[in-house]
This record gives structure tokens, sequence and C-alpha cells, in this order.
């Protein structure tokens, strides 16, 4: 139920810039997010409009409910609306702007904390949601965000821990890696956990299997099949068709593949991803002297 009644839908648009040859990722993904050509792309990163999408572009994929989502003028109702137990409160226009909240504590993704000893009133969590409103860091620095409809989103809360994230990166229709984001307890007392990301990676490959992935997946609780990998790879090809470089999140829950959401700029281009993504990888994206047929 959108608060606001407007709906947002991606019309296919592609970003359709190549990698100059004296580039490195970072710098050509913080030229991309700088681009007028992304501007065009904030359906891809609001949060409720790549819900749509994504379900759209693969029929059997899930996302977890929309339970309300809020505007300026309407966000003093979350005071007063009906809530389940457990719930996730996110902007639509942010990438780090988001909160879990079970039972009344709270986890506030940007900290890297769960503190079980945080309990929030709802006045004070339609509070956060109101500052959540108000704060855009992304839209200084990514132009893709600048044009999203700033609002909060409210979401099912898929289980009853903290969820498992999937986090494929596709590069020119190649999954070429896969980041688990998912949470250690760190004192079983207080119940306090922190961030942890896995990254998955074939050495001197230049894309991904599933069947490696699967493996890769062996130390969690609930490992998806090999099957499942393989459905989580065809999901995240899809829905990264055309562009060169695409993150799509996804959870697996109850058995199932749920959509999270798309990234274009991961961590806003930070240096760290020449670490992780070499030359061989920028040649998958596409150097401007080569000739691409199959994306822009």
């Amino acid at each position: 139920m959108r608060a606001d009644a407007v709906e947002i839908h991606c019309e296919g648009v592609r970003p359709v810039t190549c990698v100059e040859r004296d580039e490195s990722l970072s710098r050509w993904m913080r030229r991309q997010m700088r681009s007028p050509r992304y501007a065009a792309l904030s359906c891809y990163v609001d949060k409720s409009a790549a819900k749509h999408y994504a379900t759209t572009q693969v029929p059997w994929l899930k996302a977890p409910e929309t339970l309300a989502i809020y505007n300026n003028g309407t966000i003093p109702q979350l005071k007063r609306k009906e809530m389940p137990p457990s719930y996730a409160l996110k902007s639509t226009h942010g990438s780090n702007l988001v909160m879990l909240v079970t039972n009344g504590y709270i986890y506030k993704g940007n900290a890297g904390r769960l503190y079980k000893n945080q309990f929030l009133t709802r006045r004070k969590i339609t509070k956060i949601g109101m500052l959540f409103l108000r704060t855009c860091k992304q839209c200084r620095r990514e132009v893709q965000y600048r044009n999203v409809q700033r609002a909060v989103l409210v979401e099912e809360f898929l289980g009853t821990g903290l969820p498992v994230a999937y986090k494929v990166h596709v590069m020119s229709g190649d999954v070429v890696a896969l980041d688990l984001d998912y949470f250690v307890v760190t004192n079983s007392t207080t119940g306090h956990a922190r961030n942890r990301v896995k990254r998955i990676v074939e050495r001197d490959a230049t894309a991904l299997s599933a069947q490696f992935a699967h493996r890769g997946c062996s130390s969690l609780q609930q490992q998806p099949p090999v099957h499942a990998m393989e459905l989580l790879f065809h999901a995240a090809r899809q829905l990264a068709s055309g562009f060169r470089y695409l993150r799509a999140d996804f959870f697996w829950f109850n058995a199932s593949w749920y959509f999270g959401e798309l990234t274009l700029s991961p961590q806003a281009g930070v240096g760290r991803m020449d670490l992780w993504f070499g030359q061989k990888f920028l040649a998958k994206i596409g150097y401007c002297a080569q000739v691409m047929t199959n994306y822009p």
C-alpha cells in the first residue's frame, strides 16, 4: 500500500558509457554516477519501483510484502499504523537508510551492530522515519538517486532472525561474484551482533558458476541447494540485462528467493572495488576500443 499513491515504473533505459583505457573500475563507476545518463535510472534504485521491476522481469521471484509507504505529508500516520511484531523500515532513495524492528528493538544497518537493549517507542521510530526522509547523501554524489521520490517504505520482515543477503554482481550478462552479507553474534549474553561479508569468486575465471557458489555457502545454517543457486543466478542475469554492471540483492526464505534491491554503484565506487575486480573484469564490462554487440 503506497500512502502517496504514486508508482514509478522502469522504462528500459540503460547506461551506455564504456570503460576508458586508463580507468580503474572505481573511477569508471564514479564517472557513471555523475553522468546525466544515470539520472534516468531512478526507477532501478527506487526501493519500491525496483520491486515492481524485479517481479515483472522474473515472475516467479517473490518480494517482501509492502505494508505501507509514507512521504513527508503522511509519515505521522506511522505512529498509529497497526504493524506486525517485526518489520523493516527503509528509505526508497538511499542505500544505508535501513532499520529492522523486532518486537520494538532495532537494528540500524548503517552501524553494522545489533543492540537488543535498544527499545524504541513507535513515536521514536516515526521520528527516525522523518529523519530518513530528510537525509539523502546519495542524492549529492550519485545522480541516479536525485530523481527518486523520497519516501519511507515499511516492509514485511522475513523470518525471525537477521536474514542473510545474497548480493550478486553481474557484468555484461555474466555473474562474476556473490557476496554473503550476514551477522555474527559477538556477545551471547546481550545478543549484540556484527555484520560480516563473505565474497565468493572463482580464481582465474571471469564468471562464477552456481556450483562453485553453492560450495561457498556451505557454512550457512540454511544453505540453498544447487538448483536454487542456478535460479538465483538466472534471476540476477535477467534483472541486469542490458547493464554493463549491476548488483542484485536477494534473500533465501522458506525455500524461495525474495528480491531485495538493485545497486548501480556499490559503496559509491570506493577504491576497494579495484581490489575486488581487476583488469579482466574491466575487459568484461567493455573498453571503449572494443566493439560491443550485446550491450550499449
